[in-house]
């Protein structure tokens, strides 16, 4: 244990929703202020001082619980050591993490469409390609952009493709993917577009850029039913649904669309999808890409293609309120997906300039703080998918040129308070 009397740093840590902004160890103390002004004391702080960057802080004899507070430093390189997989010499469409941060599918533009890596038990940032093996039936075609996606427990795999039978459902028994013999099919030979699980596995919204746009099934064991005739959803956006994300506590589907109204959002009650027209406050201005909810499903994301922003809204009941993010890319960034950290405090944004990668902070007072950008010298274009490991313990990028996915190891490490954090209901 070492200490410096007087010694200083800023933007150490997070203590519950408050950032600190600085640390002082006074005779003996160790001192925390937060941006709101709160002052917390006690604390034991481990290693050679002054701490370097990026910076470990081990917190011992706190008045908090330990799952409430992060123990690094986000400085240069905070989000560093990239690392690559050896991945087919093919574009990378779309990546999807396994919700118990073991597996890594990956979709393709070339055959074989799907791979399945594994991440080591003893470094967790190697990724083993599980082989040809892993997955039974393979796809026939490529997937969209937001075409995989792993059931809340695991379980199953959903795969889009461009070709019949369009939609497939893999079951995952160990390190094999298993395609179910009786497959959903579609509601019309429309390839799909995205696909997106309800928070208990019941549901599996799939999206389309032509008729239906949008159907969404129900999953009793390995069976999918279409939800219609009374079920399902009440209203049909009519145009190109660019993704759906189901909200954390079950209750809301949004959708993101390529035309006005450009946000579509749903109430579920029973199997019933009701349309709520006056749900947001303020729409979307321009061509949506993605939809976003933290964690706590108290706030929701749109990321816009033409009008280069990100819409953020913070909802009570049925009220989605917009919070004035603008400018918070630059003129010339195209956002083209996001992604929230585990813990609801971080929003990676990917878009069509360099560096390709933007990283934000949530504030305590509903604003953001942009962070230091990633080491991007291996991208040359954006991200087609964007995503944070369960844990918080990396953010992964697939794009088209060759390596095709790069992940970032996060010096925060694990981030626990993402499993304890209340879900606003």
């Amino acid at each position: 244990m070492a200490s410096v009397t007087g010694y200083e740093y800023s933007k150490a840590m997070q203590i519950k929703d408050e950032s600190v902004i600085s640390a002082q160890i006074i005779n003996g103390v160790l001192i925390f202020t937060t941006y709101g002004g709160t002052q917390f004391s006690g604390g034991v702080v481990t290693g050679d001082l002054p701490l370097s960057q990026p910076s470990i802080v081990t917190l011992g004899a706190f008045d908090k619980e330990p799952e409430d507070v992060l123990v690094s430093e986000w400085n240069t390189g905070g989000i560093n050591a990239s690392t690559t997989m050896a991945t087919f010499g093919s574009t990378s469409d779309n990546i999807a993490w396994s919700p118990d941060n073991l597996y890594l599918a990956q979709s393709y533009a070339a055959p074989p469409y799907l791979k399945l890596f594994k991440r080591s038990a003893l470094l967790d940032n190697v990724m083993t390609d599980l082989g040809s093996g892993a997955v039974v039936t393979p796809p026939t075609d490529r997937a969209a952009s937001g075409g995989s996606s792993w059931s809340p427990d695991g379980k199953y795999l959903a795969v889009c493709q461009g070709a019949a039978p369009y939609l497939n459902i893999y079951k995952r028994s160990g390190d094999v993917l298993t395609r179910l013999a009786s497959t959903p099919g579609t509601v019309s030979a429309v390839p799909p577009i995205g696909v997106s699980w309800s928070p208990d596995g019941r549901y599996l919204s799939v999206t389309y850029a032509l008729s239906p746009f949008i159907a969404i099934y129900k999953r009793s064991g390995d069976t999918f039913t279409l939800l219609s005739g009374g079920t399902g959803p009440t209203s049909n956006p009519g145009v190109w649904v660019t993704s759906s994300r189901f909200s954390p506590n079950g209750r809301y589907l949004v959708l993101s669309l390529n035309a006005s109204p450009y946000a579509f959002v749903y109430k579920r009650n029973a199997d019933v999808f009701s349309y709520l027209p006056f749900a947001l406050d303020f729409f979307p201005t321009a061509s949506a890409s993605e939809v976003g909810w933290s964690p706590d499903s108290a706030y929701l994301t749109i990321s816009t293609i033409d009008s280069k922003d990100l819409f953020y809204y913070k909802r009570t009941a049925d009220a989605f309120v917009n919070l004035n993010t603008s400018g918070l890319l630059s003129s010339s960034q195209n956002p083209k997906g996001h992604s929230w950290s585990p813990d609801g405090k971080y929003i990676a944004i990917s878009h069509d300039v360099s560096p390709f990668v933007s990283i934000f902070r949530r504030r305590f007072n509903d604003t953001f703080e942009k962070m230091p950008d990633l080491d991007t010298s291996m991208l040359f274009n954006a991200p087609t998918s964007i995503a944070w490991a369960p844990d918080g313990s990396s953010l992964s990028l697939a794009f088209g040129p060759s390596p095709h996915v790069l992940t970032y190891k996060s010096a925060l490490g694990k981030l626990k308070k993402a499993a304890t954090k209340a879900i606003q209901t």
